[in-house]
């Protein structure tokens, strides 16, 4: 099992233990690593599905702090941008399926795209409306998220606070129409261009 190596705690574990307390550059090479995981999935036409700082694992490597992704039971093949919509293989021994799977299985509360948060208004409706349009499952929306988590790693706070949250008030602010991310002042300009790309 890849947990029995020497296991440090998830990057949610070690936002307030470690990385809040680190230097700028340090903090660059944490958001690397987390970015090189998204890069491989993404290249093997991969959506994760469950992006979320609890599924990032921190092991010592060779007396180096390294991030390993865990969790992939809701991960698929996406056939979104497929020439031939055929999925492609990393190799027999992995698996995937090209089916989409439960909106539930996609949402870890607080860390959701805003085409996800609609799917969830659209399914929360009482309507007997059949011809509403779903917004599509893609690797776009895991591209989102791992801007919540980079923002989360530079400013030292989660993008929605708690309240929010819990009473499910920011699903409502990321399935609106007019959501636009808004990042502090205080943050590196250049930090705030690649959060803007990215979410």
């Amino acid at each position: 099992s890849v947990l029995g190596l020497d296991h440090r705690g998830t990057l949610a574990d070690r936002f307030a233990s470690h990385h809040d307390k680190q230097p700028f550059i340090q903090k660059i090479s944490v958001a690397y690593e987390i970015l090189q995981i998204g890069q491989f999935i993404h290249q093997a036409g991969l959506v994760w599905g469950d992006v979320k700082p609890g599924n990032f694992v921190c092991f010592n490597v060779n007396n180096a702090f390294r991030y390993k992704a865990i969790d992939f039971d809701s991960c698929f093949y996406s056939t979104v941008n497929a020439d031939n919509g055929a999925a492609p293989s990393l190799g027999s021994e992995i698996p995937f399926s090209s089916e989409i799977p439960s909106l539930e299985m996609l949402v870890a509360p607080g860390f959701i795209a805003p085409e996800r948060a609609e799917m969830l208004a659209l399914q929360k409706e009482e309507t007997s409306d059949t011809g509403k349009v779903f917004p599509a499952i893609g690797s776009k929306q895991d591209v989102f998220i791992f801007g919540l988590i980079l923002y989360r790693l530079f400013t030292g706070e989660e993008y929605f606070p708690s309240e929010q949250v819990e009473n499910g008030e920011y699903e409502k602010i990321l399935a609106s129409q007019n959501f636009k991310p808004v990042f502090p002042k205080s943050l590196r300009r250049d930090v705030r261009k690649i959060l803007g790309e990215m979410m």
